[in-house]
């Protein structure tokens, strides 16, 4: 069984099977090349029985998983940063980039990160939630933030009852980018965002948003980012779950 614990060998003592087992084999990080083959390795004729904090490295996915008495759990890849999951990413080049399966239940915040690298008409970049494929363009997203502007004092402002939440301002070829912090999503609760985007165009620096969207179903896995004029976004998006613990 696992969790033997530690022991000091010393120098002449008898090393038992019993002992290799729990103290050595079942409390090492062991190497599979894939979970398939790791889960091949347990539990017939022969085999190791899984228990309780067996940890294991897979060579296929470069991720670290312990067993938390029911399953493998992923704790830990080298591709992603701990505490922050990759989760989907994708190139678009598009007038309506509607994302499904981006948001899970195994998750309540989650990161989006969206960069366009051209825009073919000058416009705001917006977002709504999406379920199913199908974007919601309800009044239910109501938000305050600040517009920046170069050399030039911050405008505040709110709106109530908008049908999407815009993210940043895009205009030709210059990069675009939009961080959003979202909450909620799969969840039956309100929805809470806080976004901070950068404007390339005129004397726009920037803004930033906090916003409250009025929807408290739990099947909003998806998402649409768009633009106001209808123009053809190019670029590319990331989303991420925040680990719990």
């Amino acid at each position: 069984m696992a969790g033997a614990g530690s022991k000091l060998f010393v120098n002449g003592e008898d090393l038992d099977a019993t002992e290799v087992n729990t103290y050595l084999m079942d409390q090492s990080i062991m190497r599979f090349a894939t979970t398939t083959a790791r889960d091949a390795a347990f539990g017939g004729v022969g085999e190791a029985t899984l228990a309780e904090g067996m940890t294991c490295y897979i060579d296929a996915d470069n991720t670290i998983y312990t067993y938390d008495g029911s399953n493998w759990v992923k704790m830990v890849s080298t591709l992603q940063p701990p505490g922050l999951v990759l989760l989907k990413s994708a190139s678009f080049a598009t007038s309506n980039l509607v994302v499904q399966n981006a948001f899970t239940t195994d998750f309540t915040h989650y990161k989006l990160v969206v960069e366009t690298t051209n825009v073919s008409v000058t416009g705001t970049t917006q977002f709504q939630f999406a379920s199913a494929g199908s974007p919601i363009a309800t009044a239910d997203y109501y938000y305050g933030g600040h517009v920046y502007y170069y050399n030039t004092n911050p405008t505040g402002y709110q709106a109530g009852a908008a049908t999407a939440l815009p993210i940043m301002i895009a205009s030709g070829s210059v990069q675009t980018t939009s961080i959003l912090e979202i909450t909620n999503p799969m969840h039956a609760q309100r929805k809470t965002i806080l976004s901070k985007g950068t404007c390339n165009f005129s004397n726009y620096i920037g803004m930033d948003h906090t916003a409250i969207v009025n929807l408290t179903a739990s099947n909003y896995d998806g998402f649409k980012i768009f633009q106001d004029a209808s123009a053809t976004l190019t670029g590319s998006y990331r989303v991420y779950g925040y680990r719990a613990s």
